[in-house]
């Protein structure tokens, strides 16, 4: 039989069994919200069907008009317009079977946080049952990962796009689900500049929550104050450094200003080389560490000379009284 006998004239179609039939890519519909694992087509996925064609069908749901895509998204995108795909109709289903078919037949992809997080929220809006949702994405419902999701998920939707784009993480979404809409608000465009760490995030959100309720001021305040433009101008990690910087500082403006003052006493001093001055504690007394490390006999004697040369400095006096 010709190829353009299994070309559908006319929709919708209703087979009674799975079945095998040609499709020009024009009269499929790509855009069901189901294909959430969906990736545009490699380079070597287009080589590849320009050279052999369709070898494996695209999985679809022929029961109305337009066909309706349920995976196979790069290989529907990397065939030409005018060129005929593969298609196995799998239909009739619902939009939640259609969204369980697309998970199963990715199930081999690796199940990072964008791909989870992305597929639990559409689960949701399509009306999956919540445990439903995470048995199509293999977590067990009383495990870390599913506690995270659904902590995630409290969040706006706006906000998945930092987990796919590396800019957060799942591991804070307790911290942010605790936050107030204007507050997130207020963090977003620290967020959004730049692909924060676990620890660097929650660190961040930690000190701008304590500094607000210590100085009723707003998160949108305090986030005014991390120099946020200043620091687009460095390396992401420098930047991110700097703006970290900053929020301790508004967090804990006392120690870091004798931390300033105990730095500059330090220099001033200028310890000799292979000498290293260290604090004891964070300033409740005056003690002043100093290290010293040696790999032969007679740098002991070397050391020593050096450090008399500055023993009598006047700055020492300076430093052993900050925060003391």
């Amino acid at each position: 039989m010709s190829r353009q006998a299994f070309f559908p004239e006319s929709y919708p179609l209703h087979p009674q069994t799975p079945r095998l039939f040609w499709c020009s890519p024009q009269h499929i519909d790509a855009t069901g919200p189901w294909l959430v694992w969906s990736e545009a087509p490699s380079p070597e996925l287009a080589a590849s069907l320009a050279r052999s064609g369709v070898l494996s069908p695209i999985l679809v749901d022929a029961s109305q008009e337009p066909v309706l895509l349920v995976d196979g998204l790069g290989r529907l995108r990397a065939a030409h317009d005018t060129a005929p795909v593969l298609c196995l109709d799998i239909g009739p289903l619902s939009p939640q079977k259609r969204l369980e078919h697309h998970l199963a037949a990715n199930f081999h992809k690796p199940r990072t946080e964008a791909r989870l997080v992305t597929a639990a929220r559409t689960a949701r809006s399509l009306g999956v049952a919540w445990d439903d949702a995470l048995a199509l994405l293999a977590v067990h419902p009383h495990s870390k990962t599913a506690r995270l999701l659904t902590a995630w998920l409290s969040l706006p939707a706006s906000w998945d796009q930092w987990i796919v784009r590396g800019h957060a993480c799942l591991a804070v979404a307790p911290i942010l689900a605790k936050l107030p809409p204007d507050d997130l608000a207020a963090l977003t465009p620290v967020v959004a500049a730049y692909a924060w760490s676990q620890t660097s995030l929650a660190q961040l959100v930690s000190w701008l929550q304590e500094t607000a309720q210590r100085t009723e001021q707003t998160l949108r305040d305090l986030v005014s104050c991390l120099e946020i433009e200043t620091a687009g101008q460095l390396s992401p990690k420098d930047a991110m450094a700097r703006i970290l910087e900053a929020a301790r500082r508004l967090r804990y403006p006392e120690l870091c200003r004798l931390e300033e003052a105990w730095h500059a006493a330090a220099k001033g001093i200028g310890l000799p080389r292979p000498w290293r001055m260290e604090r004891t504690d964070q300033f409740e007394t005056g003690h002043v560490e100093l290290r010293l490390r040696v790999t032969r006999p007679e740098d002991v004697a070397a050391a020593a000379k050096a450090l008399e040369r500055c023993a009598h400095h006047p700055g020492w006096a300076a430093l052993v009284e900050i925060g003391a």
